[in-house]
């Protein structure tokens, strides 16, 4: 790579501004030198410290003096950290033969692509289904006193009338497949939610005065409108979140065993019902409530502190990341994500910490992963394989 593109795409990286292949190919490569410190990447030992001094000079030349002294969301530390890394590998690389860098084995030629549009079905409460990726934008739909307005490919929003409606509560549901992209609900009390992939919201049209109650299914994440004499709830099954006004992020999918609830702003209850009795934790910004959704659970919540928020919302701010994690939780969320099938031969024990952008094909998120020697993945049509390594085998 020229020097002068390469110190532009490090610099653009420093200050945030990096394309998301430009920060694929800087993150692939300081993975792959990281997981892998005693294989082909890695510098003679006796040779390290000059190379470091090096490429460390070369670094602090090509980060403008802004970004030295500003922490952006990639903070500079890590970014030098990375930016070493990768300077390790292309001055290795130079000296070493091609055939020393690992090459994934996934299928050629087959690759996936991420979702490219919001596909969500919205439900009226007469079972109509209106698939709003073709619904034109602007007004949706009435139900009841209730106008339904979609001012954008991802988002609808409900706005009640000035004169409450008689009759009964109406109900409708937003479903986002597998496969789809982020779908953003304004509820007519003003609470906005992003709903994730292979999710769903049953909702009132429009709230009573005394409660607001929503059931979920799958992950979402709430901004509530403060209402302090209806209270708003969330509800999963057997598992209650009570809130006032507060923004926090619910993970409840039927193939998961434990419910996530990770609280960023505010103050929540969050409830269940089990077979010991009605079991209640009062949550604090910066914890995270586990809890299994089985009414049969005799475990109690369980919450931890100071959890990686940017790891819990990296879904909502389109990307992956994880850290430690196994190769299931991971493949859960890439089958949900590029709407595939996920195909288990034999058993993968590496953990893995990965954070790149959603916007990419599979395949690049598989080339990282298999980098470790941990995993090895191979493309049939819709149909991942997931296989052990040369490290797990």
């Amino acid at each position: 790579m020229d020097r002068d593109i390469l110190q532009e795409i490090l610099k653009r990286y420093a200050e945030g501004k990096a394309t998301p292949e430009e920060r694929w190919f800087l993150e692939e490569y300081y993975r792959l030198f990281d997981r892998r410190k005693d294989r082909q990447v890695r510098p003679p030992a006796d040779e390290l410290p000059a190379w470091e001094e090096e490429v460390l000079d070369r670094i602090h030349a090509a980060l403008p003096s802004v970004a030295r002294g500003r922490r952006r969301r990639w903070p500079i530390a890590a970014a030098v950290v990375l930016l070493l890394a990768l300077g390790f590998y292309l001055l290795y690389r130079s000296r070493a033969p091609v055939s020393s860098v690992p090459v994934p084995a996934t299928v050629a030629g087959q690759d996936i692509r991420p979702p490219q549009t919001a596909r969500a079905v919205l439900t009226l409460a007469n079972g109509q289904n209106v698939f709003l990726d073709s619904a034109r934008n602007g007004g949706l739909a009435v139900q009841g006193n209730t106008s339904i307005t979609k001012p954008s490919n991802s988002q609808i929003d409900y706005k009640p009338g000035t004169h409450s409606a008689a009759g009964p509560v109406l109900y409708n549901t937003l479903t986002v497949p597998a496969g789809s992209r982020i779908f953003t609900l304004t509820l007519s009390d003003g609470t906005r939610v992003w709903l994730n992939a292979a999710s769903s919201l049953r909702y009132p049209t429009c709230f009573t005065d005394k409660e607001r109650t929503v059931e979920l299914n799958g992950e979402a994440y709430f901004e509530v409108a403060e209402n302090r004499a209806a209270p708003f709830k969330v509800s999963k099954g057997n598992v209650e979140i009570l809130v006032l006004g507060t923004h926090f992020n619910v993970k409840a999918y039927d193939d998961e065993k434990a419910i996530k609830v990770t609280l960023l702003k505010g103050a929540v209850n969050v409830s269940r019902l089990a077979v010991t009795g009605r079991q209640q934790v009062t949550m604090k910004p910066g914890q995270q409530a586990q809890l299994g959704g089985n009414p049969s659970a005799t475990g109690s919540i369980r919450v931890k502190s100071g959890v990686n928020m940017d790891a819990v919302m990296a879904w909502k701010n389109g990307m992956f990341s994880f850290d430690k994690s196994d190769i299931k939780t991971i493949m859960s969320e890439v089958a949900r994500w590029y709407n595939v099938d996920v195909i288990y031969s034999g058993t993968v024990t590496e953990r893995f910490h990965v954070e790149m952008s959603r916007d990419t094909r599979v395949s690049d998120v598989f080339r990282i992963l298999e980098a470790t020697g941990g995993v090895h993945f191979s493309i049939e049509g819709r149909h991942i394989i997931v296989a052990p390594g040369t490290i797990g085998s």
